[in-house]
């Protein structure tokens, strides 16, 4: 980084994510980049997802006064950083995720659905709960499998099936965890692919069980599909629909999402009106809108620090 910074003089460096943008942050300081920005998706390290959690927060708080702001990509995150950092919130900028897809129109869409459920053994009136993301305990995959479990016993005559892709150091144990449940044969493990697209195009619902989201692409990809969505409340999701009209926010519990899961898949028309209305909203949230955003917190006049006490 040093020599490149040294060699190309920006004005600006951007770090993402953690360990990088410390590494940036060090090389673009002694390089003298006039301005340094830490751009954040995740919530702080204090959640668990690392064991270096006391480390980052030593090293982000001597960081902090010689960084010209800090970025992240939702309201939630902001006052997670805040808090996390001691610093005033509003020098924490929000630039939300944008998506932008190539929507299938219905024929090619219906041709998706076939092909898909013929592939991977579903009947095409079964109803599809579809999950994208990494295996890890904190996303919540052991949380979703025990509440589609409740679902089935509630439901007992309804043909249900529940799709993961991804892959991960989590998933042998929900694997496992579907076999005691009894309901293995319900669950399609995908692994990963080039073309979520087609899941998507093939589900009916879907769901983000995770214990905490920055803003999470594979829902926003979901809304753009117009799929009815159900997240956990500790997501940046709740800055893309209003609970309840545009997508159904609940708390992360298995029962909770049991129970979001249940009013869809008995109510048709909700899973119509909900997935309508969230792709609808999703119209704000584009790459285009994203880009312009960004550029324009590296344009501002970033305010005086300050710290909160």
């Amino acid at each position: 980084f040093f020599c490149d910074f040294q060699r190309l003089k920006p004005d600006i460096v951007v770090g993402w994510g953690h360990e990088i943008a410390m590494l940036a942050f060090i090389s673009a300081t002694l390089a003298q980049v006039p301005h340094i920005y830490f751009c954040i998706r995740n919530y702080n390290p204090r959640y668990g997802w690392t064991g270096n959690g006391k480390f980052f927060r030593f090293a982000h708080g001597i960081m902090w006064p010689f960084l010209t702001g800090l970025i992240c990509n939702s309201s939630l995150l902001r006052h997670d950083y805040s808090t996390w950092l001691k610093i005033a919130p509003e020098h924490v900028q929000v630039c939300p995720n944008g998506v932008e897809l190539e929507i299938p129109g219905p024929e090619e869409r219906q041709k998706h659905r076939e092909e898909f459920r013929r592939h991977h053994g579903i009947p095409e009136q079964a109803l599809v709960i579809a999950y994208i993301g990494r295996f890890a305990a904190e996303k919540g995959q052991l949380r979703l499998l025990h509440a589609f479990s409740r679902v089935c016993s509630e439901r007992p005559n309804d043909s249900l099936f529940l799709v993961f892709i991804g892959e991960g150091p989590a998933q042998p144990e929900v694997k496992g965890c579907a076999e005691t449940l009894g309901v293995f044969s319900r669950i399609r493990f995908l692994g990963k692919t080039q073309s979520p697209s087609d899941l998507l195009a093939s589900s009916d619902i879907y769901v983000m069980p995770s214990d905490f989201e920055g803003m999470p692409n594979a829902m926003m990809e979901a809304m753009a599909f117009g799929l009815p969505c159900i997240s956990t409340k500790r997501s940046g999701a709740v800055d893309l629909a209003k609970n309840g009209t545009e997508a159904i926010f609940v708390e992360s519990t298995p029962e909770a999402i049991a129970e979001a899961i249940l009013a869809l898949v008995t109510d048709s028309q909700k899973r119509v009106d909900l997935g309508g209305k969230g792709k609808k909203a999703l119209r704000h949230f584009s790459v285009e809108k994203m880009i312009l955003r960004f550029h324009a917190i590296l344009n501002e006049n970033i305010p005086t620090k300050t710290t909160t006490e």
